[in-house]
């Protein structure tokens, strides 16, 4: 059934609401289900609210030009609300403001867009920045490309296959979705377990080596270590299925159903991914050093270039995380980073009239 502006409005400016649609929890579930069951009438209304505030979340938002007005609102509202309000009642009101700005009905896509940067586009390697931090990976190639997170995994991905992760990986969660078939090498962390969402399951370890392949059938193959895999849905309890070196299990999305397969796995034995390449520097320039990390990794970098001008480096970074190799990077430039949110600072003295470290 149909709702007014001014109902679409209330709901996304509702404190509690805009809490459960970005953190839910089972009362906050229970709450709004019952709710609905009251008003079965105000379903779409609940869809519609919780869809614009998801996307005000996910993505980062600008005006087209025709509506300079309008990103000028959204940019001086930022600022104003910032200090002042709970994050929650951030999201409400920008939320409100693009209804008040008609762009919350049917029409609303035409009015955003989505800000992407292409990080890399060679080799069969489309990377790009999606959204406030998100990296979208696809092979666009005929053979095995291999991607590295900064965690220290690697990806292989097939002919077709897309990764989509944030940037700066394990800072609080390490989880990626798959689209198509891809090997995976995870370094051990047992304080953050790797998550692969794919296909309905989600796929979780420690530190192992597996393949998914995430076709009509989602297929989890396990070479080394061992890995838990479960169906995505939110509210299934059930045991998940364990597996082991050369086991797998399918799972068949029309009939919902996650089955472990007997007998071992033989296409796994063999290693179908390179060697883990070595970063080596001859008197490279800071600007060298870091346009490798970032087309590896995605992640941005900020740093003074006039104060790294001089430095001519001479270094190998070995397999190991992205914070393994900034840590042997800043020690021989004296120097240090911090991570700020989706962005990488380093910050030091520079090599004055040094030229080579």
């Amino acid at each position: 059934m149909s709702y007014s502006q001014q109902e679409l409005e209330a709901l996304l400016q509702n404190d509690e609401f805009v809490r459960w649609v970005l953190q839910p929890n089972e009362e906050g579930h229970a709450y709004w289900e019952s709710w609905m069951n009251e008003h079965p009438d105000r379903r779409a209304l609940v869809a519609r609210s919780r869809e614009v505030i998801r996307l005000i979340h996910e993505t980062e938002h600008e005006a087209v030009s025709s509506h300079d007005l309008a990103e000028q609102i959204w940019e001086d509202m930022q600022d104003e609300l910032r200090p002042r309000i709970p994050w929650y009642r951030r999201y409400a009101a920008a939320a409100a403001l693009l209804v008040l700005l008609g762009l919350a009905g049917g029409g609303w896509y035409a009015f955003i867009r989505v800000k992407t940067s292409t990080i890399l586009n060679e080799n069969g390697i489309l990377m790009a920045r999606t959204g406030h931090a998100d990296i979208s990976v696809q092979n666009t190639g005929n053979a095995l490309r291999t991607v590295y997170l900064v965690d220290g995994s690697r990806v292989t991905l097939n002919p077709g296959a897309k990764l989509r992760y944030h940037s700066l990986l394990g800072k609080r969660k390490r989880e990626v979705t798959l689209e198509g078939e891809a090997f995976f090498e995870i370094a051990p962390d047992a304080s953050k377990p790797f998550s692969v969402l794919s296909g309905g399951i989600v796929t979780k370890v420690l530190g192992t080596s597996f393949r998914i392949a995430a076709q009509n059938d989602v297929v989890v193959s396990v070479r080394s270590g061992k890995v838990a895999v479960t169906r995505q849905e939110k509210n299934v309890k059930e045991k998940p299925c364990i597996l082991v070196m050369n086991e797998q299990a399918v799972y068949s999305a029309s009939r919902n159903k996650l089955e472990k397969t007997t007998g071992p796995a033989p296409t796994l034995l063999a290693n179908p991914v390179p060697a883990w390449e070595t970063m080596y520097y001859d008197e490279a320039t800071m600007d060298q050093i870091i346009a490798v990390l970032t087309r590896t990794y995605g992640v941005e970098f900020e740093y003074d270039r006039e104060v790294f001008a001089k430095c001519k480096i001479t270094i190998a970074l070995d397999q190991g995380s992205m914070y393994d190799k900034l840590d042997i990077l800043t020690k021989v430039l004296s120097a240090t980073y911090e991570v700020d949110e989706d962005v990488v600072r380093i910050s030091g003295p520079g090599c004055g009239n040094s030229a080579v470290l």
